[in-house]
This record gives C-alpha cells, structure tokens and sequence, in this order.
C-alpha cells in the first residue's frame, strides 16, 4: 500500500569546523566514519552509560542535522552546548523550519530516491531522504524544509494513504523496532533495550564509553529486549514480575487484531517459554527474544545501492 505519515520531531542544526569531532564525541556511534550524506542511529549516554537521547545524525556537506522526538530539541540543544567550550560549533534549533514524513518505497522512488541517504533537488525544495525502518518495508523518513511541506503533502495525497501515529506505532511494535523514548527505556544501557547497533566499540572518548567497554568485554547485559503480548493494556515502564518478583520492565504496548503487542526489556535468565509474568494485572506472553545486536538499527550509509534496513 501506497502510504505517508507525519513524524512529529525536533531538529538541531550544528555548523562550525569542528562540528564532526566535537558531535562524534557526545554521542554513541561512529560520527567521524559517516560518509557525506549519510546517518546513523545513535544515544546520547549518561556517566552510568544509559540512554539520555535516542537520536538519527545526518551528515550533510555543510552541516550536520539531528533529528530527535518532538519536544526535545531545547533539552538536547542545552545538553551539547553545555560541551561547547574552545570548540568552532554553533548548535541551532530549526524545529519550526523543518517537517518530517515517513512515506512508502514507491512514493519514495517517485521523487527519484535510489540510495540509502539522499539529498534531491525536487520542485519541493532540496529534500532529505533517507531508509528508516519503521516497521514497513522499504520506507524512508523525507525531511523538507516547512514553507515547501503543504505542497510536499498534496502531493503524497494523490498517491497515497494517510497513516496515523497508531498505525505508525503498530508498525514499530509488530516488527519490534525498539524506541527509548516511545518505549520508556531512557535511563536503561542501550544493549538492553535494542540499541547496542547504535554503539560503536572502536571510536574513542565519549561520555559512557567506559561502561560501553566493560559490557562489550562481558559479552552480555542481564536483561535483553523482547516482543511480548499481554492480555490488557499496560501502563508504559510498568515492572514486569514473576512470582512477585521484578523481573523488567515493559515498554509501549498497543491492541492488536491478535491481542495486545508490546515490547519490554526482561531478564536473560528467564525460561520465558514457561514463564508466567505479570505487569499490572495483566498477564504478560514473551513472543520473541531479540537476537543480540540486530534489534535495531539503521547501520551507517554509503553509496549508491546501499542496502536498506526494513
């Protein structure tokens, strides 16, 4: 089916020579590496090594674009200009310039989209495009400045479906594409929520590093990400508990045709075929495990014909 949706999101612009080094040591992921354009999937961590921001960079010739969960941009600009010191960086938030909408592969290939991460002249402006899986197969994220959306939009409107932010978050659920922020897992290490993608092992200093590098010498977290269905609907970051026992936490969980799907992080060490789990009052089913590493996320994108990740 032939669909768009609106993204609801903030955007940070940062400018400046020393924009890639400064940017690759805030974050998780391998900044210096991303070609020109590209993007990755990244966290901003906490000392403890927990997700602050679950954020997509983009590298673009002049600058690099963040993009993030609406409502967030003043936090997220307060927190990297807090590092600004001697740098050449100058942060901006454009989250009033710029919208954002996840559309179908076809639509996406009508305005002439071919690679993993674009930027195309287009009679709606220079618009970003790039794969983003969000549950549909071959769909991509197009970012296009504010003043061109309305003409962007008539145009998806005579060739495709309207989704809602419920179909969007069924998507993300059925295919259990994890989301700190959606999910409730802020606060949590990315390896146990889905995002160790967006750690890379071999950069340098960053904030949480350190911790990054114990966990990837331990091999494992204690807890691991997991599709579950539920026999009600639960309160997001509601404990999950066996026998009264906390064992993890449950993430964004919606109705399904089949029952109600969700996401949660639980422990490794549950047999959770016989498990018997709790969350709210609801009886909680694991579905799937999440093999290791491959919950997530968009790797870095280069070139023509790259692949794409849904």
């Amino acid at each position: 089916m032939a669909f768009y949706a609106f993204i609801s999101s903030s955007a940070l612009r940062v400018t400046g020579s020393d924009r890639v080094p400064f940017v690759h040591g805030q974050v998780s992921n391998d900044v210096r590496g991303l070609p020109t354009p590209g993007m990755c999937r990244s966290a901003i961590l906490n000392a403890k090594g927990q997700v602050e921001y679950d954020i997509r960079i983009y590298r673009r010739e002049a600058d690099l674009y963040i993009h993030a969960h609406a409502g967030l941009g003043a936090a997220l600009l307060e927190r990297l200009q807090r590092y600004v010191v001697f740098d050449d960086v100058k942060l901006s938030d454009i989250t009033d310039k710029i919208s954002v909408y996840h559309v179908s592969h076809d639509i996406a290939a009508g305005l002439g989209f071919t690679d993993a991460v674009q930027l195309l002249p287009s009679d709606f402006g220079t618009l970003l495009i790039a794969s983003v899986a969000r549950g549909f197969a071959g769909g991509a994220d197009i970012h296009v400045l504010r003043d061109h959306a309305p003409a962007l939009e008539e145009h998806f409107k005579a060739r495709g479906a309207l989704l809602s932010p419920i179909d969007l978050e069924l998507a993300r659920l059925r295919a259990a594409l994890p989301d700190a922020y959606l999910d409730g897992f802020l606060e949590r290490l990315p390896q146990e929520c889905g995002l160790e993608g967006a750690v890379s092992y071999k950069k340098g200093c960053y904030i949480g590093q350190e911790i990054m590098a114990r966990l990837e010498a331990r091999g494992n977290t204690r807890y691991a990400l997991q599709r579950v269905m539920l026999s009600a609907l639960a309160p997001v970051g509601g404990a999950v508990t066996q026998s009264g026992k906390n064992v993890g936490q449950l993430g964004a969980n919606l109705q399904d045709s089949d029952g109600v799907i969700g996401l949660a992080v639980l422990r490794r060490d549950l047999n959770e075929l016989d498990a018997v789990l709790e969350v709210d009052g609801a009886r909680l089913r694991v579905l799937e495990t999440m093999p290791k590493g491959e919950a997530c996320v968009e790797p870095m994108f280069a070139g023509r014909n790259a692949p794409t990740v849904d």
